[in-house]
């Protein structure tokens, strides 16, 4: 199909009916930013009908199709191929796992940030690790291609038997972020105590983040004095939180919203994005972007792709050896500021979509 050709894309963003959306959602709601500056695409969306205390309108900006039942109730309905996405499309394409069965004549693709629900398997829940190994063998049968952010998900499908033309990396954008709400953090932050320097973690809070090491090494870092509270930022998820023991200087504020997460990201005097692991690591790229110094596990895509400082995820010593030497070097910091800033300033959604939109064109 040429690119002159008008192209109907149906993307299922059922993700932001889920109670934490996570990075999948942003990377839904990235690529439907994106797609709306391409010509010659006609995008819909697909999600389940909202639930009680929901939104019906989810400001996607292209016409909706909902399923009749809320999340959690439609997934098992999309899963034996009940509930499907817009019959218009040509191509369905999925932000994660678990979406639709495509209809007689359309093209499913699906994007796979990552494959840990097999190599990670302690940081999930046992049923969670069923359900995706179940939706990636549904996905093996029925999807004509797979997205990814990161080269090192495409060396795995590679070896599960995707071929070259079955894959495309599209790097993701990273201008979704809203703008710096530094009056509103500044609130936050006083009204849980914090009215100086600060470090920073945010994510789900859950076994994979490790947050229990990330607390042992910030405890480490106030014994050699740097007196710096670390405040956690993000939605509780399932399992532990790892805030267990936590001393007073670990300040969990929560969810809060983007301008606030921007500016807490701009004016931490260092980011830590220290997961067990990662499909991706939107976080640290989203961190980089609006000039942050990060200290990212050395299991993160992200961190190896843009360049930040790197660490083991299981090593709390040299977490706190990281961290201690960039708050006891000022000249250090700038560097990585302006390192991070370079790193990042192409990662549009637009240029991410217009890789979507070849791929797609390449297939149908």
């Amino acid at each position: 199909m040429t690119v002159d050709e008008r192209l109907e894309i149906d993307l299922c963003a059922d993700q932001l009916r889920r109670s934490v959306p996570g990075g999948t959602g942003t990377y839904v709601r990235g690529l439907l930013m994106g797609l709306l500056t391409r010509e010659n695409l006609h995008v819909t969306a697909t999600v389940s009908r909202a639930g009680r205390g929901q939104s019906k309108d989810l400001s996607l900006l292209v016409p909706t199709h909902a399923w009749p039942l809320p999340q959690p109730f439609s997934q098992p309905f999309v899963d034996v191929g009940l509930f499907r996405a817009n019959k218009g499309a040509r191509v369905v394409h999925t932000g994660s796992l678990g979406g639709p069965s495509p209809r007689n004549g359309q093209v499913a693709t699906v994007a796979i940030h990552d494959l840990l629900w097999r190599s990670a398997t302690a940081t999930l829940s046992k049923r969670g690790a069923a359900w995706h190994k179940a939706a990636y063998g549904r996905a093996q049968r029925e999807c004509t291609g797979i997205v990814t952010g990161a080269v090192s998900v495409k060396d795995q499908l590679l070896a599960d038997g995707w071929s070259e033309e079955q894959i495309l990396v599209a790097p993701h954008g990273a201008d979704h972020l809203a703008k710096p709400d530094h009056d509103g953090a500044i609130s936050l932050l006083r009204r849980h105590g914090v009215s100086g320097p600060y470090l920073l973690t945010a994510s789900t809070l859950e076994p994979r983040k490790n947050l229990r090491r990330v607390v042992a090494a910030h405890a480490q870092v106030l014994r050699e004095g740097f007196d710096l509270p670390l405040v956690v930022v993000g939605p509780t998820g399932w399992g532990s939180d790892g805030l267990e023991g936590a001393s007073s200087k670990v300040i969990a504020v929560g969810q809060v919203n983007e301008g606030v997460l921007s500016a807490l990201f701009a004016d931490a005097q260092v980011v830590l994005s220290l997961s067990l692991a990662e499909g991706y690591g939107l976080p640290v790229l989203e961190a980089m972007s609006l000039g942050a110094v990060v200290v990212a596990s050395n299991t993160t895509p992200a961190a190896h792709e843009l360049g930040c400082v790197m660490v083991d995820p299981l090593d709390t010593e040299a977490m706190a050896v990281a961290i201690g030497e960039l708050l006891g070097n000022d000249e250090m910091r700038t560097q990585c500021q302006v390192a991070a800033k370079a790193a990042t300033s192409h990662r549009t959604w637009a240029n991410s979509a217009a890789l979507h939109e070849a791929f797609w064109r390449r297939h149908v």
